[in-house]
C-alpha cells in the first residue's frame, strides 16, 4: 500500500498513518504473522481488483496454509474490489470453509 501510494493525491496520509519504515511494515504485515492467526479465513478476491492486487490474497491464503491454518480462497473471474457483481457477492456470502 506505501508503495504504490505514490501515484495517488492521498500520499502522505497513507505514509503518516501506515508509516515508511520497510522493516516495521514487513514485522507487522498479515502475510509475516500468519503463524499467529488462529480463527478461520475467508479470503475473496476478483480477478481484475484494480485497488489491491489480487496476488496480496494468494500469497496469504499460502502462507496461512503452509500454516496449517483454516484457510478458504474465493477469486471471482472478472471481478473487482467490491465484488460489484451479484453472482459474486452471492457466492462469497454463501462459501464455507472447504
Amino acid at each position: 500500500l506505501v508503495s504504490s501510494s505514490y501515484k495517488f493525491t492521498n500520499k502522505r496520509v497513507v505514509q503518516k498513518q501506515i508509516g515508511t519504515n520497510k522493516a516495521e511494515l514487513k514485522l507487522r504485515s498479515p502475510l509475516t504473522r500468519a503463524d499467529q492467526i488462529n480463527i478461520p479465513v475467508l479470503l475473496a478476491h476478483g480477478s481484475k481488483d484494480r485497488v489491491v492486487r489480487p496476488g496480496q490474497s494468494r500469497r496469504m491464503y499460502k502462507a496461512l496454509k503452509q500454516h496449517k491454518k483454516t484457510v478458504s480462497y474465493s477469486e471471482f473471474d472478472d471481478g473487482n474490489h467490491y465484488l460489484s457483481n451479484e453472482e459474486h457477492r452471492l457466492a462469497f456470502f454463501q462459501a464455507r470453509r472447504k
